[in-house]
C-alpha cells in the first residue's frame, strides 16, 4: 500500500484529534489494519504497550456514519511494535549528520545576512557556530549565506 493510500485512507475513516494528527512516524509500510491504532499510539505518546481500550479510537464506517473501533489484542501489539520499529528507525535531524562549514580559525562560519533579522542588518556579515548557522539556514526564508563554501 503506498503511502498516498494509506493517507487516503486515514482521512477517510478518522475522525476528530487523530485526523489533525502530525505523525512523528512513517507508516507507509503499516498494514491497513492497524494503521489507525499505530496513528493513536503516535498521537498518545505512550510509554509502554497501551491497553487496548485506550486505543479506540472514532472513525467513519463504510456507511459514512461514525462508529468506534477498538483493536484486538493481536492488533494492538502489532501496532505497538510497528511503531517501535518505526520510531527506531526513524532519521530525526538531531541523528542527520550535520553539514560541513568552512570554519574560520576561531571556529566560526562567516555569514552574510540576505534579510534583516534579530538586530542584524540586510548585507551584514558575522560569524557563527556552525549549530546556528544550521539553524538560520533552516528558518523560511533563509535570512543568511554562508561565505567561502
Amino acid at each position: 500500500m503506498s503511502k498516498i493510500d494509506i493517507l487516503a485512507f486515514l482521512a477517510a475513516t478518522l475522525t476528530g484529534s487523530l485526523k489533525e494528527h502530525t505523525l512523528t512516524i512513517d507508516i507507509t509500510d503499516a498494514k491497513e489494519e492497524i494503521a489507525p491504532f499505530v496513528v493513536a499510539i503516535d498521537h498518545g505518546n505512550f510509554g509502554e504497550k497501551p491497553n487496548v481500550d485506550v486505543l479506540e479510537i472514532d472513525v467513519f464506517g463504510a456507511d459514512g456514519k461514525p462508529s468506534k473501533l477498538r483493536p484486538t489484542a493481536s492488533q494492538r501489539d502489532q501496532a505497538w511494535e510497528f511503531f517501535l520499529q518505526a520510531k527506531k528507525n526513524k532519521t530525526t535531524p538531531k541523528d542527520a549528520a550535520a553539514p560541513e562549514y568552512k570554519e574560520n580559525k576561531n571556529g566560526t562560519v562567516p555569514v552574510e545576512f540576505i534579510h534583516s533579522i534579530n538586530g542584524y542588518s540586510k548585507g551584514e556579515k558575522a560569524g557563527f557556530l556552525p549549530k546556528e548557522v544550521t539553524r538560520l539556514l533552516n528558518l523560511k526564508p533563509p535570512v543568511i549565506k554562508v561565505l567561502n563554501q
